[in-house]
């Protein structure tokens, strides 16, 4: 908060545009920072998760807006969104976890245009959240290894590592379960049951 903070008051104090992009570098770094701070303190998380009957489609959207303005223009999210009413327990906070991680996921596997689609179904048998992106899918060598802590294929000072480590562990907690089908070439879907 104070790096982010300062960055923030050196910006606007100065008219030289030098300074300004060292301190938007700065800030930056700084919310890189938060962001792997935050992933770390999810991760590592082992106390019991706070549940409230939730609305998917609900928490879908507010996730998903929250991300509109992260991903590029040339990437179109839909969805499709079947379960308005409240049928699933969980920690609302981590739900939203789950939603943002796997979109961002998805954004980030699509070079240039694209489409990412968001499904969710709830019925008596099970409830289900879908994410599927028309990116350049997981190679084979790469497919044992997405859950996997601080494992990414992004270069230096681009991923973490953490962003489906956390999901799994979101959902593994929750009591459910993440599976992905992709193919290179084929895009990719991650599936929460």
């Amino acid at each position: 908060t104070a790096v982010l903070g300062e960055a923030d008051l050196g910006h606007a104090s100065t008219d030289d545009e030098d300074a300004r992009r060292r301190f938007e570098r700065i800030r930056a770094a700084g919310e890189r920072a938060t962001e792997l701070t935050s992933q770390m303190l999810a991760f590592g998380r082992t106390q019991p998760m706070r549940r409230e009957l939730v609305r998917l489609d609900d928490a879908v959207r507010s996730a998903t807006e929250l991300l509109q303005p992260l991903l590029p223009k040339a990437i179109q999210l839909e969805w499709r969104l079947e379960a308005d009413e409240a049928c699933l327990s969980i920690d609302p906070t981590q739900l939203s976890l789950v939603v943002m991680n796997l979109v961002l996921n998805a954004r980030d596997a699509i070079d240039g245009a694209g489409r990412i689609v968001v499904h969710t179904r709830c019925d008596d048998e099970q409830v289900e959240l879908r994410v599927e992106d028309d990116g350049a899918g997981i190679p084979a060598e790469v497919q044992p290894h997405v859950f996997d802590p601080f494992f990414t294929t992004k270069g230096p000072g681009e991923g973490t590592g953490l962003g489906l480590s956390s999901v799994h562990g979101a959902v593994t907690r929750a009591g459910g379960r993440v599976d992905f089908h992709s193919a290179p070439g084929r895009g990719a879907q991650f599936q929460v049951t």
